[in-house]
């Protein structure tokens, strides 16, 4: 890794936070470079054995996880929130292409900051419906816990300075994350949740 150019090491460590396997137009989505130059830096990546290419060169893979958490530790916790809002962003400017909304909503909640809370209670939340729809009620419990927390952090999302909304909204999201630990089985925290509703 510390042979490769300086702009391949930024581009390895964005895609780090993408995924083990990741596009080649949501990293170019996220550091603002045109795929054909992201496409030309990677080559080098290629030929060190670092990554590979998948789906005939439009998607990349890390050839192994441990190269891709070395690059992970090496990204500063506030340039790893930073990057995470630029994920989100690319990943939800193709959420018609059939992005997860678990995917963009993981990378919201990780980059989230008083402006873009909002944004990650949203997607959080959506996410979290998605999870209950699959009977995935572990996974919904991850969500409501990632976004209560978004919310106790940063404000209510969309209830703005209103605290009437922001009472309310930190309330369901409570019953919505005690429903999710009913569903998953976890009922000492269901519990918890209620009460603390």
């Amino acid at each position: 890794l510390a042979r490769l150019p300086e702009q391949v090491d930024e581009a390895l460590a964005a895609a780090s936070l993408i995924g083990e396997e990741f596009s080649l137009d949501v990293l170019a989505g996220t550091v603002g470079r045109s795929v054909l130059d992201l496409r030309h830096h990677l080559d080098a990546a290629v030929r060190a054995g670092v990554v590979r290419d998948v789906d005939a060169g439009d998607r990349a893979a890390f050839a192994h996880a441990v190269v891709r958490r070395a690059l992970q530790d090496e990204v500063a916790p506030e340039r790893a929130r930073v990057l995470h809002r630029r994920i989100a962003e690319s990943l939800a400017a193709r959420a018609g292409d059939g992005t997860p909304a678990s995917e963009i909503a993981h990378h919201h909640l990780n980059g989230a900051d008083p402006q873009t809370a909002p944004l990650a209670v949203r997607w959080g939340r959506v996410a979290a419906d998605h999870a209950r729809q699959e009977t995935a009620f572990e996974s919904a419990v991850w969500f409501l816990s990632r976004v209560t927390e978004v919310v106790e952090r940063f404000g209510a999302g969309d209830a703005g300075d209103d605290p009437a909304a922001a009472g309310a909204l930190a309330c369901e999201l409570r019953l919505d994350l005690a429903d999710a630990h009913d569903r998953a089985g976890e009922f000492v925290a269901r519990d918890r949740r209620y009460l603390e509703a």
